[in-house]
C-alpha cells in the first residue's frame, strides 16, 4: 500500500492492474483490471515518506484462481519479532548501475530488524518513524532495491472487501505471483519500491510491510524500510466503508 507512484492521479484512466504474473513480457496493454480511485495517506509525507500507503478501488474485482489470491493482513496484536524470516519480492533492479527494472519478478528472504537498532547512529540516524520498520542484512547480502534515498539526518481480510484492494505501488503479494500496478502513459517509478514483505504464521502469509525507502540496493549498514501494515489497519478498514 504505497502513494510513491500515486502521484499520477491526474492519470488514473492509464492505470491497470495485472495480477498473477511473473514476467512483465506476459503483459498486453489492454489487458488487466481498471483503476476507478486511489486514495492516499491524508498524512503522507514525501520528505520523510511517513504513512507511506495509499489504497486503490478497481472497477471490476479480481477473480481468485490458482495463480490469483489473498494475503492476509495481520492482526493489530500479532507480534512478528526481531529475526523473523520474511519475503520481499518486485521486479526492481538486480544491480544498482543498472536503471531499468527486472523483466522476472524476484524475491529473497530478509530477517526483520528492531527499529532501534535501524535508528541507531550507525544506519538511519533515528529517521525511522512509528510507521516504519525495516529488514535485511547488515552486511548487504540481499534487500529490496529502493527508489527513493533517505533522508539525511533525518485470512484473505485484504481482497474480501469487494472491488477493493491493497495498493502496494507497483505490485501486491498474491499467492500465485503478483499484483502489478501499470502506468501506460509512460514514466513512473522503479525499483522494488511499494513491494510486498510477507512473513508466514500460522500456515498463513501475511503482508507486515511495504518496499518505502533505503539507500541503494542492498548496502552494507542500510537495510530496506517498510511501512509497517499493522499501524494503517484503522485507515483501511475506515476508507473501505467510507469509499
Amino acid at each position: 500500500m504505497v502513494s510513491l507512484c500515486s502521484f499520477r492521479l491526474f492519470r488514473l484512466s492509464s492505470w491497470r492492474v495485472h495480477a498473477g504474473l511473473v514476467s512483465h513480457s506476459t503483459i498486453k496493454p489492454h489487458q488487466g483490471a481498471m483503476v476507478e480511485k486511489i486514495i492516499s495517506h491524508p498524512l503522507y509525507s514525501a520528505q520523510s515518506h511517513d504513512y507511506d500507503v495509499a489504497l486503490l478501488r478497481l472497477r471490476i474485482p479480481l477473480n481468485f484462481s490458482d495463480t490469483v489470491g489473498a494475503v492476509c493482513l495481520p492482526a493489530e496484536e500479532q507480534h512478528f519479532p526481531s529475526g523473523s524470516q520474511c519475503w520481499v519480492s518486485g521486479w526492481g533492479h538486480t544491480d544498482p548501475s543498472h536503471t531499468y527494472s527486472s523483466d522476472t519478478l524476484q524475491d529473497t528472504v530478509v530477517p526483520l530488524l528492531s527499529t532501534q537498532l535501524c535508528n541507531s547512529s550507525c544506519i538511519y540516524s533515528g529517521a525511522l518513524t512509528p510507521r516504519m520498520m525495516c529488514a535485511g542484512y547488515l552486511d548487504g547480502r540481499a534487500d529490496a532495491c529502493q527508489v527513493w534515498p533517505v533522508v539525511e539526518g533525518g485470512d484473505r481480510d485484504l481482497l474480501q472487501l469487494g472491488p477493493w484492494s491493497a495498493y502496494v505501488g507497483s505490485m501486491r503479494q498474491t499467492l500465485g505471483g503478483m499484483l502489478m500496478l501499470r502506468d501506460y502513459g509512460g514514466g513512473g517509478q522503479q525499483g522494488d519500491s511499494g513491494g510486498p514483505l510477507v512473513c508466514p504464521d500460522g500456515g498463513k502469509w501475511h503482508l507486515v510491510g511495504v518496499v518505502s525507502w533505503g539507500r541503494g540496493c542492498a548496502e552494507p549498514n542500510h537495510p530496506g524500510v517498510y511501512a509497517k501494515v499493522a499501524e494503517f489497519l484503522d485507515w483501511i478498514h475506515e476508507t473501505v466503508q467510507v469509499h
